[in-house]
């Protein structure tokens, strides 16, 4: 009876002794400890056209909120707009030939430069807001907008010619059509429109605390969130100043949304 009830007793520690014999050669595996994967960052789709006023203003607004967000935000522009695709192929610009050509001019950017897009749009959007006495004219002239699209070119180290080539080719146009095309499902009504993980969010449109806040509050894993969501944001913002053009002094004037601006401002629309 000893025997049989000992019997079980050494067999299981003949299966320890094997086990840490298996441990101590290359036969013993140690698996890693499992982590939870990083939560995905907010997508934000914003439907955007060259030369609109009010897109001009939204994007220096939130420069530096972008920044700030870092890799809980993922965002992509959308150039097209409110632009109108006619028979034939052809496409009408809300602002006309010199939006057509900038629209198919960022969206090559957006396409061969992705990680410089933002501050190519910035140093644009620099140039229409400050370039001229108390703002550029909105529409700028097809020369002005051209100067400054290859200053900004050659400032970030881009290809002019190659882009400005794609922008008034085949490429071009294709890479328009796929931003038309993308843009339809959101059925919007006005630019800037701004979509984040698939809805259209108006509250984020008022400015950088209300579009940080919308993306803070869409990021699903609070315990990695950027210090800017948990803590205050100031309006008051580092530019870049672009050394390629020429700074004038600037009064902005706010206005109601949907309001015609005749000149370039950095105050978004109230």
């Amino acid at each position: 009876f000893f025997l049989m009830a000992v019997m079980p007793v050494m067999a299981a520690l003949r299966a320890l002794v094997c086990a840490l014999l298996l441990c101590s050669s290359v036969q013993c595996i140690i698996l890693p400890k499992q982590t939870l994967a990083a939560a995905s960052p907010v997508e934000v789709i914003s439907l955007h056209e060259a030369m609109c006023p009010d897109c001009v203003a939204q994007d220096w607004a939130l420069y530096g909120a972008k920044k700030e967000l870092g890799a809980i935000l993922n965002m992509t522009t959308l150039w097209w707009g409110n632009a109108r695709l006619m028979p034939g192929g052809k496409i009408i610009c809300q602002h006309g030939p010199v939006e057509c050509e900038a629209n198919a001019f960022l969206n090559c950017v957006e396409n061969q430069y992705p990680a410089q897009h933002d501050e190519f749009v910035h140093c644009l959007d620099w140039s229409l807001i400050f370039g001229c006495p108390g703002g550029c004219p909105a529409p700028p002239p097809m020369t002005l907008y051209r100067n400054f699209s290859q200053n900004c070119s050659t400032e970030l180290s881009l290809d002019y010619d190659a882009l400005q080539t794609c922008a008034t080719g085949e490429n071009g146009h294709a890479l328009v059509l796929a931003a038309a095309k993308a843009t339809v499902p959101y059925h919007h009504t006005y630019v800037p429109w701004l979509v984040i993980n698939g809805e259209h969010n108006p509250l984020a449109e008022k400015g950088p605390k209300a579009f940080i806040s919308e993306v803070c509050k869409a990021y699903t894993d609070p315990a990695s969130l950027p210090p800017v969501c948990t803590g205050s944001y100031t309006t008051t913002q580092t530019h870049t100043t672009h050394k390629n053009v020429r700074a004038h002094t600037h009064t902005h004037t706010a206005q109601r949304h949907g309001a015609s601006r005749t000149r370039y401002s950095a105050e978004i629309s109230v």
